[in-house]
């Protein structure tokens, strides 16, 4: 471990807690079960690839968690919620971002597997890392924004006050039509006398 230390730097033993710590330790496993230098470029590559697919993973999930409880907390429309949750397009595109993150790794490819070229290699994959964590936090906060517009979200009142002043149009004319006030139309002539034929009038 204390190669291992010494190879990554900051990134495997970092002064402070950081974002998605977990995952960064995933990794960081991977490469020590990897043996680190011996393993070569391509295990490197393996570990962050699935550091990357497991960033996309939490910000896709945590973004999904956050607008599905803004919904139920607006009562949002499903089908509305459903158009703008992130699709598997979206997620893809993001983990293809993130991923261009470790591009710089792929310079010591065929590179001699040694300690300095190692500590070339944690170097990049630090920048890497710092890098698909900013891209990670940057969505994140984007989607927690469009939660909070959904949480914000209030039912449009202007159709329920159309259709409540309709009602209480019809329900005037109506009255003037039972009470005589207004004269009736031939096909309510039916529905006048039957009112006035109730025996409690």
């Amino acid at each position: 471990m204390t190669s291992l230390t010494a190879t990554l730097g900051r990134l495997a033993a970092p002064p402070t807690a950081q974002p998605h710590d977990a995952i960064r330790l995933d990794m960081l496993d991977q490469l020590v079960t990897a043996g680190t230098h011996a393993a070569g470029h391509q295990a490197w590559a393996a570990a962050w690839d699935r550091a990357a697919t497991a960033l996309r993973d939490a910000v896709i999930a945590d973004a999904r968690t956050a607008l599905r409880a803004a919904a139920l907390h607006s009562r949002y429309p499903t089908r509305r919620l459903a158009a703008i949750e992130p699709d598997p397009e979206a997620a893809e595109a993001l983990r293809h971002r993130l991923l261009a993150e470790g591009m710089r790794l792929e310079a010591f490819e065929g590179q001699p597997a040694d300690a300095t070229t190692d500590r070339r290699r944690g170097a990049a994959l630090e920048e890497a890392w710092r890098g698909a964590v900013r891209i990670a936090l940057t969505d994140a906060l984007r989607w927690r924004s469009a939660a909070a517009r959904v949480a914000a979200w209030r039912r449009p009142m202007r159709a329920f006050w159309a259709l409540a002043t309709i009602a209480f149009a019809a329900a005037l004319v109506a009255a003037g039509w039972l009470g005589g006030q207004i004269p009736a139309p031939a096909w309510f002539r039916p529905l006048h006398d039957a009112w006035w034929s109730l025996p409690w009038l």
